[in-house]
């Protein structure tokens, strides 16, 4: 896992990120378990405050589970979880893209510009 410190985007948002990535490319399956803050905060040198923030956040949302003494869990939930927050991204982009409409962007500019992003995301 990889975290960019001089990123704008927070360390704890990087760190959920990547795992709902690792679940959505079926790196992480259901049932598998987490790394505990302890072991990861030492690993990565991050404060185990911004770990313990981000494990939270992704127990909030439904994404993993704990089990007391055990650890955390990726949910069985976790793939449905994230596809359908992708509903939410695609209605973004619809008002992204009438958006550029109205300032008459040509379409193949927005397409050659979704690709060139597309990479750049896949690339982290």
């Amino acid at each position: 896992m990889l975290i960019n410190k001089n990123s704008s985007e927070p360390v704890y948002a990087q760190i959920i990120n990547q795992y709902k990535r690792l679940i959505a490319t079926s790196a992480l399956k259901p049932n598998d378990q987490l790394p505990s803050v302890r072991n990861l905060s030492y690993e990565m040198g991050i404060n185990p405050n911004t770990l313990q923030k981000a494990f939270s956040q992704l127990e909030i949302t439904g994404i993993c589970y704990s089990v007391p003494g055990k650890g955390r869990f990726v949910s069985e939930q976790a793939l449905d979880i994230i596809r359908a927050d992708a509903e939410t991204y695609f209605d973004n982009l619809r008002k992204i893209i009438a958006e550029l409409a109205m300032c008459s962007i040509d379409l193949e500019q927005i397409i050659l510009r979704a690709r060139e992003y597309y990479g750049e995301a896949m690339k982290k």
